[in-house]
């Protein structure tokens, strides 16, 4: 209800502008780094080993995949480069059902070593390739 002599809203200012549209846009790019690079974990982790290819050579590369990953997510949403931490949910999901299993069942099935590599080592590289996004979207200013 509009009073005599105020005036009535206006339509334009009640929907988003442009700037709004391209921020919604590169929050949807976000989150769509963030399940793609939440999903390589787990699938290379149980996908076979090319010929030649070593353990080593296998996690570096998953290490690569998670920092950039984790940089392109600071990069596209820069004051909320934290969100960097959300590209370790499949390494984070695997780890903790291992967790589960060691626990609940007594038995020695995953390894110190794989909780580590699950659930330690990916956050911290999230974190740093997060912290690396950041301070390229800094420096370029």
């Amino acid at each position: 209800m509009s009073r005599e002599g105020s005036q009535p809203r206006q339509l334009g200012s009640v929907l988003p502008g442009p700037d709004t549209a391209a921020h919604m846009v590169r929050g949807a790019r976000a989150v769509l780094v963030i399940l793609g690079t939440g999903s390589l974990g787990p699938l290379g982790l149980f996908f076979g080993a090319s010929p030649g290819e070593s353990v080593a050579l296998r996690l570096a590369l998953l290490a690569l995949i998670q920092l950039l990953g984790a940089a392109l997510v600071a990069l596209l949403v820069p004051r909320w480069w934290l969100l960097a931490l959300l590209t370790t949910w499949g390494p984070a999901l695997l780890g903790s059902v291992a967790l589960y299993v060691m626990l609940r069942h007594q038995t020695d099935f995953p390894r110190p070593r794989f909780l580590v590599l699950s659930l330690v080592a990916p956050p911290l590289i999230a974190l740093a390739g997060g912290g690396m996004g950041r301070w390229w979207m800094r420096s370029r200013r």
